[in-house]
């Protein structure tokens, strides 16, 4: 019987197909990803162990008990904010924005990782540490709204030191009130506030303090209409409340400094224009009317106008503001243009028919001589003309001589009453 003779390279290619069509791989290939799941397995677990220790720190772990629970002592918690930015100041509402990153830190000895051999910061991120261990439970006194930043990934953040020291940041939009005093606008300067402090916590459990740098400003910060003149962090504040207790408050306070740009350009130069136009009338005839009545309406409408547009931007308070004392002084004189051609026109006129009506009641009163004045009677036409024509030159005279003195006085007294408003306002009131 004649065995079988099989060429080993067949024999290869033979078992290389089998393989392929039982498995849908070579074998190598198989080994391959067989090792490298292995690798993978051992890479995962050690990544995992990486933050095992925080399982082991925080078995027992209470986070409603503070730090120093039990020791007859506060936890002492350090504040810090950097403003990224400040702005949509509203006069109307009394409130503005102001978006922080707030940053907590203090020490939680029950977080220790020295025992564990860790002898490095630990920064992390997940919101599954951040709700297991304890937080100071800061609120803020005057906010009206506040959101927290959710995009792309919740914006918190946790450091945790080897020591147990514990830097917890976040970052916050808060649109909060801020009492705000209208007397000296649009030339005044505001002071807006953030408070907050502990809510349930008093001082025997909580304290809060500033760090060394307590609030820094980006330096690329702009507010329109404003310009940030000073941040003046204050602080603790302790206030007592009978029912609950005692708490410590932190306060930022915001002096803003107003720019007068807009409102120059928006107000104070066009009233000062239209003010300007109504002693254009002076210059006028005496005669001419429709002009002189047509300007001096046109002017005080134009006035009331841009004042009611001011009007708009501020709340209705019961005070003067500087821009009402202002927006006063401009309607009185052109009112007072308006009325200094009523009087002049007045003057002429009424001097005018009283010339008349005492020519009349001579005639009426000597009735007896009228045939004789029939026949004198171009004489006496000739008489009243020259009466009549010297009492218009007196009546002109007069006109003009008002016209004058209201050219000369009308702007002294504004030059005077602009003297007077800005050294009050503007360096007496800084002063």
């Amino acid at each position: 019987m004649t065995g079988l003779n099989i060429h080993p390279r067949k024999s290869l290619l033979t078992v290389y197909c089998l393989t392929i069509v039982l498995f849908g791989q070579p074998i190598s290939t198989l080994a391959s990803s067989s090792s490298s799941s292995t690798q993978l397995e051992k890479d995962g677990s050690s990544s995992e162990n990486r933050l095992a220790f925080l399982d082991v720190i925080l078995d027992g772990y209470d986070k409603r008990a503070c730090p120093t629970y039990g020791e007859g002592k506060p936890t002492d918690v350090k504040i810090n904010m950097y403003v990224n930015s400040l702005g949509s100041i509203s006069a109307a509402s009394m409130e503005y924005i102001v978006d922080i990153y707030l940053r907590q830190s203090w020490l939680d000895p029950r977080l220790d990782i020295r025992p564990l051999g860790l002898n490095s910061t630990v920064t992390l991120n997940g919101e599954d540490i951040i709700t297991r261990i304890w937080k100071p439970d800061l609120f803020f006194r005057n906010v009206k709204e506040a959101n927290f930043h959710m995009v792309t990934v919740p914006n918190f953040l946790i450091k945790l030191s080897p020591d147990g020291h514990i830097l917890y940041s976040m970052r916050l939009t808060l649109r909060l009130s801020c009492h705000m005093s209208f007397r000296h606008y649009p030339l005044d300067t505001q002071r807006c506030h953030v408070i907050f402090g502990s809510y349930s916590q008093s001082v025997e459990s909580m304290t809060i303090s500033w760090m060394d740098n307590a609030v820094l400003l980006d330096p690329n910060l702009e507010i329109s209409e404003f310009e940030v003149e000073s941040v003046d962090p204050k602080g603790p504040v302790f206030e007592n409340y009978n029912d609950v207790g005692l708490f410590s408050y932190l306060n930022v306070t915001f002096v803003l400094k107003r720019q007068n740009g807009y409102h120059m350009v928006q107000t104070y130069l066009p009233t000062f224009l239209i003010v300007t136009i109504s002693w254009v009338s002076f210059w006028l005839n005496v005669d001419a009317v429709p002009a002189r009545v047509t300007l001096g309406v046109t002017t005080l409408l134009t006035l009331t106008t841009v004042a009611s547009g001011v009007r708009t931007q501020l709340p209705p308070v019961s005070y003067v503001k500087a821009i009402d004392v202002w927006i006063g002084a401009c309607s009185v004189m052109v009112f007072g243009a308006l009325l200094e051609f009523t009087l002049v026109n007045y003057l002429s006129r009424s001097r005018m028919k009283s010339e008349h009506l005492k020519s009349f009641r001579f005639f009426c009163r000597n009735k007896q001589v009228i045939n004789k004045e029939e026949e004198e009677k171009e004489d006496g036409e000739g008489t009243n003309k020259k009466r009549i024509s010297s009492a218009m030159l007196k009546n002109l005279q007069h006109a003009k001589m008002v016209d004058k003195v209201c050219r000369i006085s009308f702007p002294l007294s504004f030059f005077v009453f602009n003297l007077v408003y800005w050294i009050s306002y503007v360096h007496i009131l800084e002063d």
